[in-house]
């Protein structure tokens, strides 16, 4: 609903919605009841298809260091959308086929390069996020390698529209984020933004958190300062509201702070 209603919402009750998420953020959980002449219905209508199926697409750069290739990097991005709602067709473009899409153009560049990965890198296109996390959720269960032996993990998730990157959780690592800063200064130029971990209280919304959970470090990719307007879960969401030169800096940042991160000795 619209932040006009929810805000009606809450004045109605003698509250201020600001307020009221500032202490949810703070871990405080005010309840209050609604006015006796005010009632709010949420409804859904679903689907289930029993027999429904997905999967992972996985591709591996074996390290070329035989005491670092053990470890291993994993690179990954929801590859499903919404799919189809009546007649309505939702292209997912900015939600996620960016994310693939800058997830193939890193890993076509770190496997024609000249610097080979000391440390395994590992590409998952992950099935099954949208329906819930599915795809995040089997990997962790039947992982390629140890979770002790995973160096980080990286989740790029609607990073096609913008001028600006944000990285999630990268203050809490700076012995690896230290490449993307590195890489982002050196080449790229752009606005770069970092944020502390934190611990996720509530439902998982993203592939990260499934393996934040695991005990990985675990790195969110996305753009920031949109050029268009973003169309979340939408039938608008096409590639006419993309960014192409935010998407080609984005795997560009990919490879060459990965690069950085695999062949790191001291981590």
């Amino acid at each position: 609903m619209s932040n006009e209603v929810v805000e009606q919402i809450f004045s109605d009750a003698d509250k201020d919605y600001k307020e009221v998420k500032k202490k949810l953020a703070e871990m405080k959980t005010p309840s209050f009841a609604l006015p006796e002449n005010q009632k709010i219905t949420i409804s859904a209508k679903t689907k289930y298809f029993p027999d429904a199926k997905s999967c992972n697409v996985v591709g591996l750069i074996e390290g070329s260091y035989p005491e670092l290739k053990e470890e291993v990097i994993i690179i990954g991005g929801h590859l499903d959308g919404q799919g189809q709602m009546g007649d309505a067709l939702f292209p997912s473009a900015l939600d996620n086929a960016s994310g693939v899409a800058d997830i193939l153009g890193a890993a076509k560049a770190l496997a024609s390069c000249e610097v080979k990965p000391k440390r395994s890198v590992l590409f998952i296109l992950i099935g099954g996020e949208e329906c819930g996390l599915y795809g995040s959720k089997f990997y962790v269960e039947n992982p390629l390698f140890p979770t002790e032996k995973t160096t980080m993990m990286i989740n790029l998730d609607m990073v096609g529209n913008g001028t600006g990157f944000f990285i999630g959780s990268g203050k809490s690592y700076p012995e690896i984020y230290k490449h993307f800063e590195a890489a982002n200064q050196n080449f790229l130029h752009r606005k770069m933004d970092a944020s502390e971990a934190s611990i996720n209280y509530g439902r998982p919304r993203s592939d990260a958190s499934i393996f934040e959970d695991d005990g990985i470090k675990t790195f969110g990719l996305w753009t920031r300062n949109s050029v268009h307007q973003v169309y979340y879960h939408h039938p608008l969401d096409k590639t006419n509201v993309l960014t192409p030169e935010i998407m080609e800096d984005a795997a560009k940042l990919l490879y060459l702070s990965i690069l950085g991160v695999a062949n790191d000795e001291g981590l």
